[in-house]
């Protein structure tokens, strides 16, 4: 089973790029490819693109926008992924910080230790080939596992009749397959869901 594995950032980090082409979608088992976040997109194009449609496994930097200035209505990675969950339940969405972190279910990006001018860039790709195998991989494998015991069980479903409504189980397989049209978000829905995190992050003080 194929599973489409994309990563989305708004400045595309090189050595988790080379580790997700070169050391995890380097079989068949597994379609890696990137989208580059513009400062002009909205969050509903970023839930329409087919790019992001198609995906199984979605890993998303927490903060997409960090080539423009940080305001109250920009969404972190960590509130997108509430907002992705919504409209396709059945996508795995993960989360990395270029920031050390210690947040649940936030995995930090690899920093070489060292200037890159000091080292060569094949040893820091080593280094962050180690780093990833510890840190990221054992999430992929997880968030793969789960897409195919979903996957599976739809198929049994499928076979054994359990639904008598056909038109539900199509409507779960396009969801699972990236078809988005019966969760479509409205914008009002995407600014009403900004407001809630907005507020919130008030309360905490974060």
């Amino acid at each position: 089973m194929e599973i489409k594995i994309c990563y989305v950032d708004d400045n595309l980090d090189p050595f988790l790029v080379g580790y997700l082409d070169k050391y995890v979608c380097n079989n068949p088992d597994y379609k890696y490819v990137e989208y580059e976040v513009s400062p002009s997109l909205s969050y509903n194009d970023l839930l329409m693109d087919e790019t992001i449609n198609m995906s199984d496994i979605l890993i998303i930097d927490s903060r997409l926008f960090e080539e423009v200035e940080y305001t109250e209505n920009t969404l972190t990675g960590e509130e997108l992924r509430f907002i992705i969950r919504k409209v396709f339940p059945y996508k795995e969405v993960l989360v990395i910080s270029q920031n050390d972190t210690n947040e649940y279910d936030i995995e930090s990006k690899f920093k070489p230790s060292s200037p890159l001018a000091d080292s060569s860039f094949e040893m820091y790709e080593a280094e962050a080939c180690q780093f990833y195998n510890e840190r990221l991989l054992p999430k992929i494998i997880d968030s793969r596992k789960s897409i195919e015991a979903t996957k599976n069980i739809l198929n049994r479903i499928s076979d054994k009749g359990y639904m008598s409504s056909s038109m539900l189980l199509e409507q779960i397989r396009d969801t699972i397959d990236g078809d988005n049209i019966y969760t479509e978000l409205s914008k009002e829905d995407i600014d009403s869901l900004i407001d809630s995190f907005t507020k919130l992050r008030k309360e905490l003080n974060v």
